[in-house]
């Protein structure tokens, strides 16, 4: 379910892959964020970070 600090966060190009290849939220001028809204955000980036992490951790795993 995208909410919509979610949506307009996708919208604005806020969700960033950086050099590590995982992707960070970087707000724009965004202001106060409530908690709640801050919940829904991490729980985005988790969403969207959760293949590349079990990637890593498989690698990892796999070359001990």
């Amino acid at each position: 379910m995208t909410t919509d600090i979610v949506r307009k966060a996708d919208e604005a190009g806020e969700f960033v892959k950086d050099v590590d290849g995982f992707v960070y939220y970087w707000p724009k001028g965004a202001g106060t964020i409530p908690a709640y809204q801050l919940r829904q955000l991490a729980d985005e980036l988790d969403r969207r970070n959760a293949d590349w992490e079990k990637e890593i951790n498989d690698y990892f795993e796999k070359n001990k």
